[in-house]
C-alpha cells in the first residue's frame, strides 16, 4: 500500500509540474480527513478534517469559493471530489485539486472574442457593487473597467480593456460624420445660393418696393419678372397698393371734409413758425378765409396773435404737451398743443388743435351762480327752520307744562274719564317737540350753527345714563336690552351732548322697530397698533369680528359703539340711502311706525362733526346693526 501511494504522489508531483494550473493536488482519507498524498510532500499527514473541502467532499464533487491561497498568496479555487468504485460502493478516499485562476482567467479571454487590449480576471474581493468607470491599471495605462461581484462564487469578474482601443470606433464615426456633414454643408451652401438667384432677387426687389410703399410712396409696383410663386407674390402685392392707393385716397378725402366743417382749428407749424397746414371752420372765428396763406409766419396769416399764443408756440416747440385756454376775437378757444419729432426724435415742429369752448365756459359760469344761488336759498331755508323751530318749542313746553299741571289736579278731583285724555295731550306734544327739536338739529348742523363742547367724561357712565332714559320705551315693546362694555373703553375727550344724541337716536330706533326681541349695545376700544378689539371676558354670546370701514380714517385710539337688534330689518336697496334726511326703510315703514326720518341722518352728521362714522348691516327680518366709530380723543 506504502508503494502505491509513493506512485501516486509522484504522479501527482509530476502532473502538477507540467500543469502548473494547479497549484496542489492530494488525497484525503474518508474517514479522518489526513493527506494521504500531495503533490506538495510536506503536507502528507497533514489534517483537513475541518476544512470545506473535506467535509463537503465526502458527499459529492464540491466547488469552493474564490479564496486567497495561504501558501503562494493567490486567488485560488478549490475543488473536491469522492472516490468509489462504483455508485453504490464505500468511498475510498477524496480527491483535491487546488488550482490557480490564471488559467480560468485566460479560458474567459479566450472565448470572448473582444479586443486585443481585453484582460478577464476572476479576483477575490470584498462584496460591493457592481462598477463601470475610466481609470489607470496596474500598469498605468489609461482603461475602461468593468467589475461585477459574483455572490455564488464569492469573486468579483473584472474585465478591462484599454480606452485607446475602446474608443478607436468612436473616432472613426465622428470622423465620418464630420467628414459626410462637411460634404453636407458644401452641397447645401450651393443648392442655397443657386436657389438665392432664382428666388431671393425677386424676393429682395419686392422687399424693398414695399419699404418705399411703406415711408409713403404708394405709387410705386413691384417687378413681376417669373410666373411662379414669387410672380404671383409681386401681382398680389401690386394689386394690395392699388388698393391702400384708393384708400387712402378716400379717407384723406373723408378726413378733409370732417376737418372742413369741423367747428375747430387744425393747425401745424414748422421751427421757424411757418404755417405748414391750417383747416377747419374755426377759421371763421378768426376771420381767415384764404386757404392760400400756408408757408407764411403766423403773424403774416393772423396777425393779431396774442402774446400768450406766442409763448405757448414756444412750449411746444421746446418739447412740451399741454393745453391752454385763451381768448380770441370775442370767442374763447382751448388750444391743445403737440411737438412733431422725425425719425431720429429731434422736434422739428409743433401741431396744435383749437376749439370753441365759449359756449361750455358760459354754461359753467351760469352753473356756478346757479350753485351760489341754490346754496344761498339752502341756508336761509335751514336759518328758517331754525328760528321757526325755536319759536315753536317755547308754546309746545308751555303746553306740557300746563297739561301736567292740570293732569295733578284732575287726579286729585277724580275725574278720571278727563286724566286719560290729558295724558294724550302730553304725549302728542312730547311727540311733536321731539320732530321739532330733530328739526331744529338739523337746521342748525345745515346752517354751520352746531357748536361743539369739548372735555372729558367717563364712557361706562354716559352708557348707564343712555340705558336709564331709553329703557322705558325698551320695555314698552316687550324687548330685552343687553350692556357690554370692555374694561379698557375708559375715558372719552368728546362732546359728551353729541355723543349721548349718537346713542339715544340708536338705541331708540332699536327699540322702536322692534317688538319681544333682544337689543344689544357693546362698547369696545380699537387702538391704531393693531386695529383689534380688546375681548370681553363676560361676553353673553360670541360677537362678529371688528370690521372696520374703509371710510373711517383711524389715525388713532377709538371707541366703537355697536347696536345690534333682532327686529324688521331693512332692505339691501336702501340702505344707501338710510342715513339721509326725511328717509326712512319704506313708505309701509312710515305709516305702521311713524317719524321724520331725521335721528339717523342727524346722527351721521354728529358722527362726522367728532371725526367719526357710522355704518350699518341688517337682514330684513332678521335685525339690523349699527356701527359707530369716534375717536377717543377729539382733534
Amino acid at each position: 500500500m506504502q508503494i502505491q501511494l509513493a506512485s501516486v504522489e509522484d504522479y501527482l508531483t509530476t502532473l502538477t509540474r507540467h500543469k502548473t494550473d494547479f497549484a496542489e493536488i492530494m488525497l484525503l482519507d474518508p474517514d479522518t480527513g489526513q493527506v494521504l498524498v500531495s503533490s506538495e510532500h510536506e503536507h502528507r499527514n497533514l489534517d483537513q478534517a475541518l476544512e470545506p473541502f473535506f467535509v463537503e467532499g465526502r458527499e459529492r464533487t464540491f466547488v469552493q469559493s474564490v479564496y486567497r491561497s495561504p501558501t503562494n498568496g493567490k486567488p485560488t479555487i478549490t475543488i473536491a471530489t469522492p472516490l468509489k468504485p462504483d455508485a453504490e460502493a464505500k468511498v475510498e478516499a477524496i480527491l483535491v485539486a487546488h488550482l490557480n485562476l490564471d488559467t480560468i482567467n485566460r479560458v474567459l479571454l479566450r472565448n470572448t472574442g473582444l479586443g486585443k487590449t481585453v484582460q478577464i480576471a476572476l479576483r477575490d474581493a470584498l462584496p460591493g457593487d457592481d462598477v463601470a468607470q475610466l481609470y489607470e491599471n496596474e500598469a498605468g495605462t489609461p482603461v475602461i473597467g468593468v467589475s461585477r461581484w459574483l455572490d455564488y462564487r464569492n469573486a468579483m469578474l473584472q474585465v478591462e480593456m484599454d480606452q485607446a482601443e475602446a474608443f478607436e470606433p468612436a473616432r472613426e464615426l465622428a470622423w465620418n460624420v464630420a467628414i459626410i456633414g462637411l460634404i453636407s454643408t458644401i452641397l447645401l451652401v450651393a443648392g442655397v445660393y443657386l436657389l438665392a438667384r432664382q428666388v431671393a432677387q425677386p424676393i429682395m426687389a419686392i422687399a424693398d418696393t414695399a419699404s418705399k410703399v411703406a415711408a409713403g410712396d404708394l405709387h410705386l409696383t413691384a417687378p413681376v419678372v417669373t410666373r411662379d410663386e414669387v410672380g404671383t407674390l409681386a401681382t398680389a402685392f401690386n394689386q394690395m397698393t392699388a388698393q391702400l392707393r384708393t384708400l387712402y385716397q378716400h379717407m384723406q378725402e373723408r378726413l378733409q371734409l370732417v376737418v372742413s366743417h369741423a367747428p375747430i382749428i387744425l393747425f401745424a407749424l414748422d421751427k421757424e413758425g411757418t404755417v405748414m397746414l391750417l383747416e377747419g371752420k374755426g377759421l371763421d372765428i378768426l376771420g381767415i378765409q384764404n386757404h392760400d396763406l400756408l408757408k407764411q409766419p403766423i403773424e403774416q396769416v393772423y396777425p393779431r396773435v396774442p402774446a400768450e399764443v406766442r409763448l405757448d408756440i414756444e412750449r411746444a416747440l421746446a418739447g412740451e404737451t399741454f393745453a391752454s385756454v385763451v381768448q380770441l376775437e370775442q370767442a374763447c378757444l382751448e388750444i391743445r398743443y403737440a411737438p412733431i419729432r422725425d425719425e431720429q426724435h429731434n422736434i422739428i415742429g409743433t401741431t396744435g388743435v383749437a376749439m370753441d369752448i365759449t359756449e361750455r365756459i358760459q354754461a359753467e359760469a351760469a352753473l356756478k351762480t346757479a350753485k351760489e344761488a341754490a346754496e344761498e336759498a339752502n341756508r336761509a331755508k335751514s336759518t328758517f327752520l331754525a328760528n321757526m323751530s325755536h319759536e315753536l318749542r317755547t308754546p309746545l313746553n308751555a303746553i306740557i307744562g300746563y297739561s301736567e299741571m292740570i293732569s295733578e289736579e284732575v287726579d286729585e278731583l277724580g275725574l278720571h274719564h278727563t286724566a286719560a285724555d290729558l295724558v294724550r295731550i302730553n304725549h302728542a306734544g312730547h311727540h311733536l317737540l321731539n320732530i321739532i327739536s330733530d328739526v331744529l338739529d338739523l337746521s342748525k348742523i345745515e346752517a354751520g350753527k352746531i357748536d361743539l363742547s369739548i372735555r372729558s367724561f367717563d364712557v361706562t357712565e354716559l352708557i348707564q345714563h343712555v340705558v336709564a332714559t331709553v329703557d322705558p320705551m325698551v320695555q314698552q315693546n316687550g324687548n330685552c336690552l343687553t350692556v357690554q362694555i370692555a374694561p379698557a373703553v375708559g375715558t372719552m375727550q368728546s362732546d359728551q351732548t353729541r355723543v349721548r344724541q349718537i346713542v339715544i337716536n340708536l338705541l331708540s330706533n332699536a327699540a322702536k322697530f322692534t317688538h319681544q326681541g333682544q337689543i344689544d349695545i357693546t362698547v369696545y376700544a380699537v387702538f391704531e397698533q393693531t386695529h383689534a378689539a380688546h375681548t370681553l371676558p363676560f361676553d353673553t354670546r360670541p360677537l362678529d369680528p371688528v370690521d372696520l370701514p374703509a371710510v373711517a380714517a383711524l389715525d388713532g385710539d377709538h371707541i366703537v359703539f355697536r347696536v345690534r337688534d333682532t327686529g324688521i330689518g331693512i332692505h339691501s336697496e336702501h340702505l344707501t340711502t338710510i342715513f339721509d334726511a326725511f328717509v326712512q326703510g319704506d313708505a309701509s315703514t312710515t305709516r305702521v311706525y311713524g317719524g321724520t326720518g331725521l335721528g339717523l341722518a342727524i346722527t351721521r352728521h354728529f358722527c362726522h362733526m367728532l371725526g367719526g362714522d357710522i355704518t350699518v348691516e341688517s337682514t330684513v327680518g332678521a335685525g339690523s346693526t349699527f356701527t359707530v366709530y369716534l375717536p377717543r380723543v377729539f382733534r
